[in-house]
């Protein structure tokens, strides 16, 4: 009496008793508008002047699918609004997800400039602007905010490169060339996970298949399909999260009719 795994479409339940008398009824399952979230602009952090080392990072537009929601960054954090203080370079990820399971990431890159120095790396470097132009200079941390307020000198040194960019990776679903009346979907639930989430694809036509996971390097940790797919089938595939690190990793399904699709997957330990 109860169908699961359905795609968004029309569907017809047909009852029949012992004398063969039967009666039907339909139902329309609609499909949520997407959802979405964004992570935020990029963000420059200084380390070695406390004033400057840390960012706020805020997800906002929080919109589509079938609300309540939950929030998760790659930090392990579960609120909109977190504070971070990285010494590198890092990429964050946020992920929404809605009632229904499906979810969505953003991604936002805090650079890390290193103004440290001195013998014992306790002063921080400036761009100073001297009567014969801009210097740069190591001077003391309880005199940083005088020459940054009253010189328009600059954090880091002369010429450094502040510019913070970052192509993120697209972790939409990019299906070419599916039939209509057949949904594809790739998928994995739970997600976040622990111990073991079911990844569930389904594709418009009959092809060869890979689905892979792989890092946030870009290095391929595992293949969980490799063959041959039956068009319109519902194909399941079990991931063991207790076997990898906890983080972020994304699973990847291409197919030879130009299926491609990418879906991030968060494992938390």
């Amino acid at each position: 009496a109860n169908a699961t795994g359905l795609s968004a479409t029309m569907y017809k339940v047909v009852v029949t008793d012992a004398n063969g008398c039967k009666d039907s009824a339909t139902v329309t399952l609609n499909e949520p508008t997407p959802l979405t979230i964004d992570a935020g602009g990029n963000q420059t952090v200084y380390w070695g002047y406390p004033d400057s080392a840390c960012a706020n990072l805020t997800a906002t537009n929080m919109t589509g699918g079938v609300p309540p929601y939950s929030v998760q960054w790659s930090t392990n954090n579960n609120n909109a609004a977190i504070n971070v203080c990285p010494t590198a370079t890092t990429v964050y990820y946020v992920t929404l997800t809605d009632d229904n399971g499906c979810s969505v990431t953003d991604s936002v890159k805090v650079c890390v400039i290193d103004v440290r120095c001195g013998n014992k790396l306790d002063k921080v470097t400036i761009c100073h602007k001297g009567p014969n132009g801009f210097v740069t200079q190591c001077v003391s941390l309880n005199t940083v905010a005088n020459h940054l307020a009253t010189h328009d000198d600059q954090l880091a040194a002369c010429g450094t490169d502040k510019s913070c960019t970052f192509d993120a990776p697209k972790f939409a679903s990019n299906v070419k060339n599916q039939a209509e009346t057949v949904p594809a979907y790739l998928d994995a639930y739970p997600n976040p996970f622990t111990d073991y989430t079911t990844v569930r694809f389904k594709l418009s036509g009959s092809q060869n298949v890979q689905v892979k996971v792989y890092d946030v390097s870009g290095k391929e940790v595992t293949t969980l399909f490799d063959g041959a797919y039956k068009a319109g089938s519902i194909q399941e595939v079990g991931f063991k999260g207790t076997d990898y690190p906890a983080g972020v990793y994304f699973l990847t399904l291409t197919g030879d009719n130009g299926d491609d699709m990418t879906k991030k997957l968060v494992i938390t330990h």
